[in-house]
């Protein structure tokens, strides 16, 4: 959980780099090239210095494959996961911004509770998949059901809508994700 932890907080994946760089490459706009240039410049900076990409440092989601074959003891996952967080973000002095109920906006000062997803697989392994979710991007997430007979256009226009009114709450790239199909619960997943 800590090598997940740093490395999602101090190193942006190699996938997205390359993106943003071809997305350089193709961009036209002069404030969007120096916006880019930013972004990969914080990355390099980030990566060098050993300190976080993004000051919002924010929830730490975990999400487990646990084979059929494997017993967990000790106070389970979660347990070991809330303390391989608590540890890592106050040993790194990584911000810590978790609030234990929302409308009162109390910190933990641990950056716990994580958001721990297990997910049963076959076999006698464990996998471990780490996300840190900053404010920008759950303030800019939205979700919405439409009826049976809503038509493409409706929907197209909902996102070109949430888009208009939420990206100027999220941080640089700006990325869309959209599920369509699904429950409340799945959607999300999904993507």
């Amino acid at each position: 959980v800590k090598q997940l932890c740093i490395a999602a907080n101090e190193n942006l994946p190699q996938d997205v780099l390359t993106a943003l760089n071809k997305s350089l490459a193709k961009e036209r706009n002069p404030v969007a090239k120096k916006i880019l240039n930013q972004i990969i410049e914080n990355s390099r900076i980030a990566k060098k210095n050993k300190i976080p990409l993004c000051q919002d440092t924010g929830l730490v989601e975990v999400f487990a494959d646990i084979g059929s074959d494997v017993a967990i003891g000790g106070g389970g996952l979660e347990k070991a996961v809330e303390l391989g967080v608590r540890n890592t973000y106050r040993e790194q002095g990584y911000r810590l911004s978790v609030v234990s109920d929302p409308l009162e906006r109390k910190n933990t000062c641990s950056n716990t509770p994580a958001a721990v997803d297990i997910r049963r697989t076959c076999g006698n392994k464990v996998a471990l998949k780490l996300l840190i979710k900053g404010g920008g991007s759950e303030n800019s997430s939205t979700m919405n059901f439409f009826t049976p007979q809503t038509e493409w256009t409706d929907i197209e226009r909902f996102i070109v809508q949430t888009v208009k009114q939420k990206a100027a709450y999220s941080c640089p790239p700006v990325v869309l994700s959209v599920c369509v199909g699904g429950s409340f619960s799945s959607a999300p997943i999904e993507t």
